[in-house]
């Protein structure tokens, strides 16, 4: 299968490239780029750059900081009920910094494996249909796409959301949703 994706990132001709995600990790890009120059976050032995997970939890949480300057009025996350959707390689990293930096986590993952991360890190556990409609400041969507839809943002509870999920939207049209939730009188916290 990882050769069939190589495939079809090389017929793009360099259009698009592709990286570890949902899933897969550097060493599924050695594979892929059996077939592909265009895949990218190898292992260093491979010629790659690694893991990218790190660095894309860095970048996140640096967004989830200015978002809280600007909607909290402090970049601190302390003290905030963060509620974080998906505890894969990046999700884990930003649990982890989370917990360190003092936010109070609400956590879950399709996979319940992950319940040992929740624990180790101080975290209440909800099951995934709950976690993006319970309390908090800050909704973080380190999952699968598509989360934030015409159904589900009237019913969020939290002030705010940032995340590294691609897609989080259904459509340009949620987004409209969101501006004219936080600009009618949503909370500044819940």
């Amino acid at each position: 299968m990882l050769l069939d994706v190589g495939d079809a990132v090389e017929s793009l001709g360099g259009r698009y490239g592709t990286g570890p995600d949902v899933g897969t990790g550097p060493a599924d890009m050695v594979t892929v780029g059996e077939r592909t120059r265009w895949a990218f976050c190898r292992p260093a032995e491979h010629g790659g750059s690694g893991d990218s997970s790190g660095p894309t939890a860095e970048g996140v949480l640096a967004a989830i900081g200015a978002l809280c300057a600007h909607r909290f009025g402090s970049a601190d996350v302390a003290g905030l009920r963060v509620t974080l959707i998906g505890l894969g390689n990046v999700g884990t990293h930003l649990a982890k910094a989370l917990s360190s930096a003092g936010a109070t986590l609400t956590v879950t993952d399709v996979d319940p494996g992950r319940r040992a991360l929740a624990d180790a890190v101080g975290a209440t556990w909800v099951a995934p249909d709950e976690a993006a409609t319970a309390p908090g400041d800050l909704l973080v969507p380190a999952a699968l796409g598509g989360l934030l839809s015409p159904d589900v943002v009237p019913l969020l509870r939290c002030a705010a959301v940032a995340g590294p999920a691609n897609n989080q939207l259904t459509g340009e049209h949620v987004a409209a949703m969101l501006h004219e939730r936080a600009c009618s009188g949503c909370p500044t916290r819940w």
